[in-house]
């Protein structure tokens, strides 16, 4: 007993001794802050609460909080900077923050917001985060300025202000900045801070740093430093209204730019200065090496991310997204100048949740523009698992496997570290395949796009193009009549596109990966169960060929999960080399049910080599708008609206690679060396198929419909071509070409050679798949309305459908 009463005693002692320290630490924190408050707060002149209940202090100019700093004890105050700010203002921002005009402090004075030692705190717990790129939890979406072209002495531009919805612990910001080096740094915007604030409103801010906010700096004036000169207009101030998405947009135009004289940092805001940063605050801020115009977010590592802007991606519309108009640089020479597109490089490090696209000059009104923003959410969890969380991971398994050994369930384990080796495999094929990219875009379906370096793509990683010499462009001539209405259903739209010297790639998620390896467990040939074709093919003793061409109608048919509906033109060799372009439905590639521009390759018919688009090395971009896997925006209507696209597959006479050609735009090309034997193609063809699992309903092909001579209800492709020993375009005549499909009461075919200058080679396939029903009701109908499907008809449908588009 006399143990225990004296090892109880112990506890008592040690836990009091714990709780005495605990006590002390509270006290000294507590007059530290005492001691912080009675520094920033000066005696002050006048006294001012705002309608939201904040006290602002009219301080002496010469004796406000940032003179206390031990770099500034020898400041000459600058009452205003040494060049000139524009005059205009906008009449609907003006009032929407700061102290109304009646309320401006007497001269002499500036208004400081008086600092309460919860604002203390909460600046202290900020600042254990720095709002960087390489802090967890926080993200970011933004356009800044190339390094090497610098040095800059000012960002400017005209900034849209909303109220994303922000959790306590949360942070959204949206900025401009400057910086030089990874130590100094400026940013200037508008925030929502709960932590800071201790409300969810949006709030004017500054921040600054000489040391990356490791030992110095402090959100608005809350630490010795910004040197306030404006008599009404202050760091700090709350923003009395803000845009709302789609309806009335509320904007501040805000800078930062340097003094030419003292090399002080000013900042405005409503072209009116408010005050500045001395240059002797910073370690090296004589100039910027770079700036940029973007948003910021912060949560606690593993929670979900707030919103960024307004909480939604870019669209090219400013009464949607976040936006920056009118933005500017200063350059050695103090003029205002609008980037161009190879100034600056565009940024999201996690374009799932937050996106950003530059626009370049958008005219007169909204001059050089950005957006940037989105929804925020499970950001954190996308990225891949680290080697040490698969540490983790492993040990965890290896445990439960351990348990497993002892009941001998071999089996299992044997499964399970399949499993893992196959988890493993594919991140390592995720590094390979997503490269470091220079620019990432969201487009409007969702789709993340990198532009990629086009010497670094993922092409280069294939074993056989080690080697390989990059061919920008073929040497033949193309086309250069191109039909606008179809150039913009698909690729990027033109303010998206990739900087010279990238290409447009889809970012390859593992769940991509998993669906090309199922996918490519069946190979879309004529021998496969479950797989249908209809299609005219040239006759291969007629051959060789160099290239096929067609322009071929684009529909959507229903397609089911595991099923996939395909027309397509192609190329090939023997039985094991092979090119294929044109459009598919393919749910369990893609994850919809939408149309998609596509490609596939192999050198041995699908045993081992190839994929779809660029999910594996293969295929060469080159082009830096219209992409592999690029979503078809509008279809077909059967009876309606045609829409169509011109798609070729060409070797180059030189270098023997096969080029792929869309809308009479080169896009970029397989290299010989992939292929076993594809020096030529020993057969072509034009037509469509469809895969279901075997046994089950095939899905439609084309349009649904069979073929009945009419340009607007059955699939086709007119002026189809070739191309022979002498690299020239030949139509195919009838003893050029076979047409076959293997389920006739199923999907049709039909050559019908040269219909005239308008039409050209054209053929038609296409039906509803199914079952022998549907054959039998689509025979009936032919029947009883032959005249509805002659072949005069086809002048009339496609001028009809030249006049829809």
């Amino acid at each position: 007993m006399m143990n225990i009463f004296l090892f109880v005693l112990c506890l008592v002692i040690n836990g009091g001794i714990h709780k005495v320290h605990g006590i002390q630490n509270t006290l000294k924190e507590d007059l530290e802050l005492e001691r912080q408050q009675q520094l920033i707060n000066k005696p002050h002149i006048k006294s001012i609460r705002t309608k939201f209940g904040e006290i602002i202090d009219c301080i002496d100019i010469n004796k406000q909080p940032a003179f206390d700093h031990p770099l500034l004890k020898n400041h000459k105050l600058q009452r205003k900077p040494n060049f000139k700010i524009s005059s205009v203002k906008d009449s609907t921002t003006r009032f929407i923050f700061g102290l109304k005009k009646d309320q401006y402090c007497p001269s002499g004075t500036v208004p400081i917001q008086r600092i309460t030692k919860g604002d203390l705190i909460g600046d202290k717990l900020l600042n254990s985060h720095t709002l960087t790129q390489s802090t967890p939890g926080d993200h970011f979406a933004e356009v800044s300025l190339v390094p090497g072209l610098g040095p800059y002495y000012g960002v400017s531009g005209s900034l849209s202000v909303y109220n994303p919805k922000v959790e306590k612990d949360q942070i959204s910001a949206s900025t401009l900045w400057v910086q030089n080096g990874d130590a100094n740094r400026i940013e200037f915007g508008w925030h929502v801070n709960p932590s800071l604030y201790g409300d969810d409103t949006t709030y004017i801010y500054s921040r600054w740093t000489r040391d990356n906010y490791k030992q110095t700096g402090c959100f608005n004036m809350q630490c010795p430093g910004f040197v306030q000169t404006h008599k009404g207009i202050y760091l700090g101030t709350r923003v009395d209204n803000t845009s709302i998405y789609g309806g009335t947009i509320v904007e501040a135009n805000v800078s930062i730019a340097q003094d030419p004289i003292t090399k002080s940092w000013w900042l405005s805001l409503e072209s009116t200065t408010i005050g500045y940063f001395p240059i002797a605050l910073f370690s090296n801020l004589t100039s910027a090496e770079q700036g940029g115009w973007g948003g910021r977010t912060h949560a606690p590592p593993g929670a979900p991310s707030p919103p960024m802007g307004s909480g939604y991606f870019p669209d090219d519309n400013l009464v949607h997204a976040c936006y920056f108009r009118q933005v500017s640089f200063k350059n050695g020479s103090i003029q205002d100048y609008g980037p161009e597109e190879y100034h600056v490089h565009t940024n999201t490090d996690n374009p799932s949740c937050f996106g950003v696209e530059y626009y370049g000059d958008q005219g007169r009104q909204a001059g050089y523009s950005l957006q940037f923003g989105g929804p925020g959410g499970n950001c954190d969890n996308s990225f891949h698992l680290t080697i040490k969380s698969y540490r983790k991971k492993m040990m965890n398994i290896f445990l439960f496997v351990l348990c497993l050994v002892i009941n001998n369930d071999i089996h299992i384990v044997h499964g399970i570290q399949n499993t893992l080796q196959e988890d493993l495999e594919l991140e390592r094929q995720l590094q390979l395949i997503n490269k470091p990219h220079i620019k990432s875009i969201r487009t409007k379906f969702g789709d993340i796009i990198d532009c990629i370096d086009i010497n670094k793509q993922p092409a280069f990683d294939h074993p056989l193009l080690k080697n390989h010499k990059l061919q920008r462009k073929p040497n033949f001539k193309t086309s250069s009549v191109k039909n606008s209405w179809a150039r913009l259903i698909f690729g990027l739209e033109k303010h998206q596109y990739c900087p010279t010297g990238t290409v447009p790639i889809q970012t390859i998620t593992k769940d991509d990966l998993i669906r090309d390896k199922l996918l490519n467990s069946h190979t879309s040939t004529q021998s496969t169960p479950g797989d249908h074709f209809a299609e005219v093919s040239l006759v291969p003793g007629l051959g060789p060929y160099y290239g096929v061409s067609g322009s071929l109608s684009i529909y959507n048919p229903k397609v089911e999960k595991d099923q996939s509906s395909a027309s397509v033109l192609w190329v090939r060799n023997e039985d094991a080399n092979r090119i294929v372009l044109g459009w598919h439905v393919n749910p369990s590639l893609y994850g919809d049910d939408a149309t998609h521009i596509y490609s596939r390759w192999t050198r041995d018919n699908y045993e081992k080599t190839g994929c779809f688009n660029m999910q594996c090395p293969g295929f060469v971009q080159t082009n830096k708008r219209i992409y592999l896997g690029t979503r078809v925006d509008i279809t077909s209507i059967y009876g309606g609206r045609t829409i169509e696209t011109n798609v070729s597959i060409t070797q180059d006479p030189i270098t023997k690679n096969w080029w792929l050609n869309i809308e009479n735009t080169n896009i970029g090309y397989f290299p010989i060396a992939l292929f076993s034997n594809m020096a030529s193609a020993q057969q072509g063809g034009w037509g469509g198929k469809t895969h279901a699992p075997p046994g089950a309903p095939s899905p439609p092909m084309g349009s649904g419909y069979f073929p009945d001579k009419s340009f607007i209800h059955a699939c086709y492709f007119r002026d189809v071509s070739f191309k022979n020993g002498s690299t020239q375009n030949y139509g195919p005549e009838e003893y050029h070409v076979n047409t076959e499909t293997d389920k006739p009461s199923c999907f049709g075919v039909k050559y019908y050679g040269n219909q005239g200058r308008q039409l050209g080679y054209s053929l038609q396939f296409g039906g509803p798949g199914g079952n022998y029903f549907f054959f039998q009701l689509n025979y009936v109908r032919s029947f009883f309305y032959p005249s509805l499907f002659h072949v005069s008809n086809f002048p009339k449908a496609i001028n009809y459908h030249m006049k829809v588009i």
